[in-house]
């Protein structure tokens, strides 16, 4: 037992350890170079002789990394998959510790990353490394994707690693999320869009009084923020209600001139009983609010971006 008891410390620690490298390479969706974080966990893959191989968008971007750990019968393939790109930081001065601090103060791991992905991602190639060795013994394989395209919404690791010829298409897959107290099996779907809203231009010193762009565009976000919504659907078991969020929101430059033109992004939840086709009937229809309501020389566009169902 007291054996038992040491070696799970120690593969807690290295575990830990892995993680901490990974938070200390910042990799916020868009922002920073994500080859210094991958490059943390090629070198731990390739110390411990685990095969890997990155995985390139259509324009040759790199999304993704890839490990594969085929048994030596035939059988089911099953996937490990943990994003370890992050989202942004926000205001860092609001932060009680630096972002990427990976530091463990009081049985804690301190930094962007730590309660989500990034330490899911040292627990499944811990996996792998575990599940090496006993490799000829079993059937099927595993894949651990470790996704930096996750963040910016394009799920560009995800994407390649389904459309690439020479990787086994997995019968399942079970991905690294924060949380210890439940399994969760499926998942929200989404719709997203980015909306550009117009105005006629005007100085912000003219005796005209001109309404433009970013105002209109507050004046959608309102809407947004008030549209109803429906609740959880008993009836079809799914836990969870729709959710919408606008998540951008650009427009203007400088002090002088109030804008012809802002945008937004906005990102709805969708579920069994409000799906994608829902989700554009409700964000037109507060589009269509608004330019009946402040009328302007150009319509509100409205452009999809992206939608993936729910599963259950």
């Amino acid at each position: 037992m007291s054996e038992n008891l040491s070696q799970a410390k120690a593969r807690t620690a290295s575990v830990v350890e892995l993680a901490q490298e990974l938070v200390r390479r910042p990799s916020r969706a868009g922002i920073d170079d994500y080859g210094p974080v991958l490059a943390v966990l090629e070198d731990w893959l390739a110390a411990r002789a685990l095969p890997h191989r990155r995985l390139h968008d259509g324009a040759g971007e790199l999304v993704g990394l890839l490990v594969e750990i085929p048994g030596s019968r035939p059988g089911k393939w099953w996937t490990l998959d943990a994003c370890v790109d992050t989202a942004p930081y926000g205001d860092e001065t609001a932060w009680s510790f630096p972002p990427d601090s990976g530091e463990v103060v009081d049985g804690w791991l301190l930094g962007r990353g730590s309660a989500g992905s990034k330490l899911a991602a040292a627990m499944f190639c811990h996996i792998a490394a575990d599940l090496a060795p006993p490799a000829e013994t079993l059937r099927g394989g595993l894949a651990v994707l470790l996704d930096v395209d996750e963040h910016t919404g394009g799920f560009g690791g995800a994407r390649a690693y389904l459309a690439d010829p020479h990787a086994a298409r997995p019968a399942g897959v079970m991905i690294g999320y924060p949380g210890l107290d439940e399994v969760v099996v499926g998942g929200r779907g989404l719709w997203r869009a980015s909306i550009a809203v117009h105005a006629p231009s005007g100085h912000s010193g003219s005796s005209k009084t001109v309404v433009g762009a970013i105002s209109r565009a507050a004046h959608l976000v309102r809407l947004l923020d008030a549209a109803e919504l429906p609740g959880v659907d008993g009836g079809s078991g799914f836990p969870l209600p729709p959710k919408l969020s606008v998540t951008a929101f650009h427009g203007g430059q400088g002090f002088s001139v109030t804008p012809d033109r802002c945008d937004l992004n906005v990102d709805v939840r969708t579920t069994p009983s409000f799906d994608a086709h829902d989700a554009e009937t409700l964000i037109r229809k507060a589009v269509a609010e608004l330019d009946a309501e402040l009328p302007a020389p150009s319509s509100t566009e409205v452009t999809a971006v992206a939608s993936w169902p729910p599963s259950v």
